[in-house]
This record gives C-alpha cells, sequence and structure tokens, in this order.
C-alpha cells in the first residue's frame, strides 16, 4: 500500500469544461467545495496501485490488470509500450483496461501504445496529455469514459475502432488540431460534448450504423464527409454548420436526424437514399444552396423546420409522405410549386408560410387532418388543383389567397374543413361535388367576388357564417337534405336578392340574414322550429315574410331594421316571441297570427314604437280574438281582426274545396316540370308539395287521394 497525494485540479478540472457554463459560483457551491478540500486534505492512506512492471503501474481487477499510476499526476514520460499480458509474484494478467485518471496531466508522454486486449478506457485516462500528437485505439475497445482524451491538443487524427459501442461525455473534447475523424460500425451511444471545441476538423469518415445521438456538435470545418455503406442513421447535429458542397448517402440511410445538415450553406448536392423513411427536425435549415429535392416513396415524416429558409430550393417531391412538420418548408422564398400527396395526413402551423414565390398548389392529401389555420401565410397562390380521390379538404388551406380566381373541387370530396377558402377575395366561382355532406364553418367567408353557389343535394350540414361577407352573391338555395345550418350564414351578403330554405332544416341561427340589405324574397323549411336573434336584422328590401306552422319560438330583435317590411305571417304553432322583434319595422302594417293561443312576448314588446300598436292590423283566426283582446301586448292592437285562416295544403288550386280537382293539379305540375300555368284564386302559385318533402311526385297526388277519403 502506497501513500497518495491528492491531485485537486483532477477533482475540479470538469468545472471549466464548457465555457459557455462558466460563472461565478454561489455560497452554496463555494462551502461545498471548500468543506471537500478540507476532508481530502485528512491524512489518508489509499490504495493507488496493487503492483508495478516494468515502469507502469497496475491494479487487479476481476482477475485482469487495469493501468493505473502511482497516486501521482504526470508520472509517465516519453514512449509508452503497454503490454497486452503482465506477470506478477507467478500470476498472469490480461490487461484489458486503462483506469481513470491513468496518464492524465502526463504532459511529457509522446506516445502510447495499447495492447489488443483492452475494452475498456476509464475517465480522464489520457486526459491533458499535451505532447501526444497521435491516439491509436485498439480494436478490442468497447467503451471510452469522459474526457478520456479531453485536451490532448496536438493530436491531428482519431479513428475509433469498429468495437467501440459507447463515448461518454466530453470524451475528446478540446482536441484543438484534429483534422480527420473515423468513426466505426458499432459506436451506437454518445455522451454530451463528446467532440466539443474542436471545430477545425475537415474531413469525417463515419460508419456507425445505428447512431441516432449528437457526435460532433459544431464542427464548423467540415469541408468532406464520408459515410459507410453500412450507415442507417444519420445522427442528430451530424455536420451541423459545415463547408460541405456536396454529401453521398448510400442505400442503407433510413433516417436523418435533427438538424443533421442544417446550416451547411454551401451544400448544393444531396441525394436522399430510396429507403430514408424519416427526417429529422431542422434537418437541412438553413441549406441556401439546395435547389431541388426528391423524396421517396419510403418517406413518412418530415419533420419541424425540415428544410425552413432554403431560399434556393425551386422544387422538392413529397414521396409519400404522412406528416409535414411545423414549419417545415417556411421562407422556402424560391419554392414555385408544390404537390401534396396523397399520402399526407397532417400539416403542422405556418408549414409553408412565406413562400413568396409559391403560386400553384397541387392538393391530392385523401383525408388530411384538421389543424392550426396558418398554413400558406403570405403565398401568392393563384391555382390549386385537387386530386381525384381526395375526401376531406383540410381547413384553411386556402384562407385569405386573394389571387385564387378558380376552384374545380372533385367529386370525391364529403367535408370542407373550416374556413377553407375564407377571404379569397379573387374567387368567382367554384363548382361543388354532388357527394359533399358538410360544409365547415366560414368556408366561403369574405370570398367578395363569388356571385353564385349551387349546394348540392347530398348537403347535409352548412357551418356557422360560410357565406357570411360574400358582398356578390346574388341567390341561395338550401336542398331539402341540409338538417343543420349554424349562426350567420348569410351575414352581410349584401347583395343577395333571394333565398329559399329547405324543409329539413330546424333552426335559423342568430344572424342568419343579418344586413341582407337587397334581400326581397326568402322562403323558409317547413320543418324550421326557432329563428335565432337579429335573424332577419337589416333586411331593408324585404317586404313581406310567412314564417311556416312548424315554427315554435322567434329570438329577440329579429326583424330589427326592416325597415321596409309590410306583412309577417305568424304560423300557428308559434309560442314565444322574443324582445323587441320588430324594432324599426315603422311601416308594418299587417301581422298575421295563426296561433290559437297568443304566444308570450319576452318584456312584453314588440315595438320600439308603441304608436305601431294604432297603425299595425293584428290578423287572427276568428275564434282566438277574445283571447287575442285580453292578452298581455297583444291586446294594445287597436285593431284585432279575426280574419285569418290556416291554408290547408291539400287544397292545390286554392277554392277552398279539396276534390279530384286538386289531385289533377298536382299531375299536370309534374308533368309541366314544376308548374301549373296557373295560379290560385290569390294570385299565389299553386303549391304542389302537398306532403312537404321538398319534392313534387306521386306521393303529394296519394296524400291528396287520401285527404279526400278520410274525409
Amino acid at each position: 500500500m502506497k501513500p497518495v497525494f491528492i491531485d485537486f485540479t483532477i477533482i475540479f478540472s470538469n468545472f471549466a469544461i464548457d465555457k459557455s457554463m462558466q460563472k461565478p459560483m454561489g455560497r452554496t457551491m463555494m462551502y461545498r467545495l471548500l468543506v471537500a478540500c478540507l476532508l481530502l486534505s485528512l491524512p489518508t492512506v489509499v490504495g493507488a496501485y496493487d503492483f508495478m512492471a516494468d515502469g507502469i503501474y497496475y491494479n487487479v481487477v476481476d482477475d485482469h490488470a487495469m493501468v493505473t499510476n502511482n497516486g501521482q499526476t504526470g508520472c509517465y514520460s516519453g514512449d509508452v509500450v503497454i503490454p497486452n499480458i503482465v506477470t506478477h509474484e507467478g500470476t498472469t494478467y490480461s490487461v484489458t483496461a486503462i483506469g481513470p485518471y491513468a496518464f492524465r496531466s502526463c504532459i511529457n508522454m509522446t506516445h502510447v501504445t495499447m495492447p489488443g486486449t483492452v475494452t475498456d478506457i476509464g475517465d480522464f485516462a489520457f486526459g491533458n496529455c499535451t505532447a501526444l500528437t497521435s491516439i491509436k485505439i485498439p480494436e478490442s475497445v468497447r467503451h471510452i469514459g469522459v474526457q478520456a482524451f479531453y485536451l490532448c491538443g496536438r493530436v491531428t487524427s482519431i479513428t475509433i475502432p469498429d468495437s467501440v459501442t459507447t463515448i461518454d461525455n466530453y470524451a475528446f473534447s478540446s482536441c484543438y488540431k484534429l483534422d480527420t475523424l473515423t468513426i466505426g460500425k458499432s459506436l451506437t451511444t454518445v455522451g454530451s460534448g463528446v467532440f466539443y471545441d474542436t471545430n477545425h476538423v475537415s474531413t469525417l469518415i463515419f460508419n456507425a450504423k445505428r447512431c441516432s445521438t449528437t457526435l460532433m456538435g459544431q464542427p464548423y470545418q467540415v469541408e468532406n464527409v464520408v459515410i459507410g455503406d453500412e450507415v442507417e442513421m444519420i445522427p442528430d447535429n451530424f455536420i451541423k454548420g459545415s463547408l460541405v458542397t456536396h454529401v453521398d448517402l448510400p442505400s442503407s440511410v433510413t433516417s436523418i436526424g435533427s438538424y443533421a445538415f442544417s446550416g451547411c450553406n454551401g451544400l448544393t448536392e444531396i441525394t436522399l437514399p430510396d429507403g430514408v423513411t424519416a427526417i429529422g427536425n431542422g434537418a437541412f435549415l438553413g441549406c441556401q444552396g439546395l435547389t431541388q429535392m426528391v423524396l421517396s416513396d419510403a418517406m413518412t415524416t418530415i419533420g419541424d423546420y425540415a428544410f425552413q429558409q432554403c431560399t434556393g430550393l425551386t422544387s422538392i417531391t413529397l414521396g409519400h409522405a404522412s406528416t409535414i412538420g411545423r414549419e417545415a418548408f417556411k421562407n422556402c422564398t424560391a419554392l414555385t410549386s408544390i404537390t401534396i400527396p396523397e399520402s399526407v395526413t397532417q400539416m403542422g402551423t405556418e408549414a409553408f408560410t412565406n413562400c413568396t414565390a409559391l403560386k400553384s398548389v397541387a392538393y391530392n392529401a385523401v383525408n388530411c387532418q384538421d389543424g392550426s389555420p396558418e398554413l400558406f401565410n403570405n403565398c401568392p397562390i393563384e391555382c390549386i388543383t385537387f386530386g381525384e380521390q381526395v375526401q376531406h379538404i383540410r381547413n384553411s388551406l386556402a384562407n385569405g389567397k386573394t389571387l385564387l380566381q378558380q376552384v374545380t373541387i372533385p367529386s370525391s370530396v364529403t367535408s370542407i374543413g373550416t374556413y377553407a377558402f375564407s377571404g379569397c377575395t379573387g374567387l368567382n366561382e367554384v363548382r361543388l361535388p354532388e357527394r359533399l355532406i358538410t360544409i365547415g364553418e366560414g368556408v366561403f367567408k369574405n370570398c367578395t367576388g363569388l356571385t353564385s353557389v349551387i349546394l348540392p343535394k347530398s348537403l347535409v350540414t352548412l357551418g356557422a357564417r360560410v357565406f357570411e361577407g360574400c358582398t356578390a352573391l346574388t341567390s341561395m338555395v338550401v336542398p331539402n337534405t341540409v338538417t343543420t345550418m349554424g349562426a350567420n350564414v348569410f351575414d352581410k351578403c349584401y347583395a343577395i336578392d333571394s333565398i329559399v330554405i329547405g324543409n329539413k332544416v330546424t333552426s335559423l341561427g342568430d344572424y342568419m340574414f343579418n344586413d341582407c340589405r337587397a334581400l326581397r324574397s326568402v322562403t323558409i323549411g317547413k320543418s324550421v322550429a326557432s329563428i335565432g336573434q337579429y335573424a332577419f336584422r337589416g333586411c331593408s328590401s324585404l317586404t313581406d315574410v310567412v314564417l311556416p306552422n312548424s315554427v315554435t319560438t322567434i329570438g329577440a330583435w329579429a326583424f330589427y331594421g326592416c325597415s321596409q317590411l309590410l306583412s309577417v305571417t305568424i304560423g300557428s304553432a308559434m309560442t314565444s316571441l322574443g324582445e323587441t322583434i320588430f324594432y324599426h319595422c315603422n311601416k308594418l302594417t299587417d301581422l298575421i297570427c295563426l296561433a290559437a293561443t297568443p304566444p308570450a312576448i319576452t318584456y312584453y314588446s314588440l315595438f320600439d314604437d308603441s304608436s305601431m300598436f294604432y297603425h299595425a292590423k293584428l290578423h287572427v283566426l276568428p275564434e282566438s280574438v277574445d283571447a287575442y283582446e285580453s292578452a298581455e301586448v297583444w291586446k294594445l292592437f287597436f285593431q284585432i281582426i279575426g280574419d285569418a285562416t290556416i291554408p290547408v295544403l291539400e287544397d292545390v288550386n286554392g277554392d277552398g274545396e279539396i276534390n279530384i280537382a286538386d289531385a289533377n293539379n298536382v299531375v299536370v305540375i309534374i308533368i309541366n316540370g314544376g308548374s301549373s300555368g296557373h295560379t290560385r284564386p290569390d294570385g299565389e302559385p299553386m303549391n304542389a308539395d302537398v306532403n312537404g318533402d321538398g319534392e313534387i311526385n306521386i306521393a303529394d297526388i296519394n296524400a291528396v287521394i287520401n285527404y279526400i277519403l278520410n274525409n
């Protein structure tokens, strides 16, 4: 047993490895270090080595010899040759390890030869061996420890043999003159900062098959890179920020790590093999010299920022990618067109933002999930074509694309995501497919150039604000297949003149026809049960409205500002009216209420001007006059007239009788394609849709006949 003098530089050297982390120590840390120093300075005897042979110190570990030192740093000098076996007191040991600190700070050691039996090089083993000019690591080594070759500042070339699987933190950090680096096939685990502060590496030969973690860090000087034929994974930060101009990837590569080639401004040529399935985050970020890229059919994932700021990129083929990450192609200012493949199911936020030359998009994604609305921000898109297999158009796909003039949606599409074409002010024509089921919220909002849209008979759902702000739209027919309409659907459609709501819609939401200033004719389907607040607000051209017998409630201020409104018919099922529904309807002359029981009125208010109770006439069923004359608010009408009647649908010709003549009129209308050529006595066209299903056919004839037989 030998006495040992502790070298404190060994204990504390690691505190200054990363210059970016040098900070003044706090009082607590300083206190702990001082205590450690005091404890370590006490007289202590430690077993530094077990024996010495031919000037080399050893410890025996598990019947093997491990090279160590005599308890003092710098105890070796000159040319050191370590044998593969050593004999002590009659026992022969295989030398299998270089122990921790074994040669640390041997500043006069010029060369070391390690035997082919060594499998492990310990922590700090050759740290600060400043005179070493070369290092040969045996093919037997599997593990290299923390800072094993730290600050070997004269070494210019290092080869990591194929046997090495693990290299720990900062193992070769601050090898300032390192110029050529070769990485063996078996390396899989790499600690942090392994080659930190080795920015002069110019040639990298990389053979590691499946090493995915950061290897080099910031090798700004790498000019040449050779990648072995068996490499499957390109590690994260592989040659980030280097000077390479071209890279040849072998066919074995299947993935590109995050930021692997980012900042390689001079990189002009790289071909991705057919087997590559994933490109990591920022893999080619800022590679301004790249002009084109072809991704194979095996590609599934393009990571966040993968090609961001590739300002020279004019074309890219996306293969069969399923995921395009956040900002993947942001600021690719030379990209003029892009094809989204059928396989894409997800596109991240701002995937193509600021692609200022992008004018053409071929959208083939069959069923891309909805996501963040910012997709093609600040892209001057003029044309979008859709593939024949597309089923769903992603939300906000063309949001705000003012240069887009025409969109043809293929027959395969069944749904359009929210705000897909919102703000496309140049869009003047859109053709919707016959299989379309859902139009999401705001799809055509503020498409101010859109003059007409034909809704298909397959449609079931119209989201809120679908046509809001379509100021050039002149007419609309909502087919009888539609069951659901959101609020504000036709809000601010200033030019719309006529609207027909189909017979399966159950409610008209708030602000449904708000500010439709030109609206003169509105036909409301026979299933509508409720009408929302401000539904007809500002419809200043509307003169008469007939609410079907299905309506039970009307929201507050429903007809606010309908300044030309003369007549309103309220159906027989009405139970409640919202507050001041006829606010500023000062020309109203006739209010026809077919409800037998006077509907309740919120806050006991119909008009904002009480004089309207004198100017307007209230028409009710003859048997209901007394009820209205005694009901709150209703009794304020100066004229309550019992001359209203509930129309009977089976009385097709309106002669007051239901007989075979009505059935014959339905037949004539069917033959004439919807018109009998005659009108009812009251001047209205004959109503042949007797059963109210929105269609005129043999079922309506049967409805008339059944009524006659039953009555």
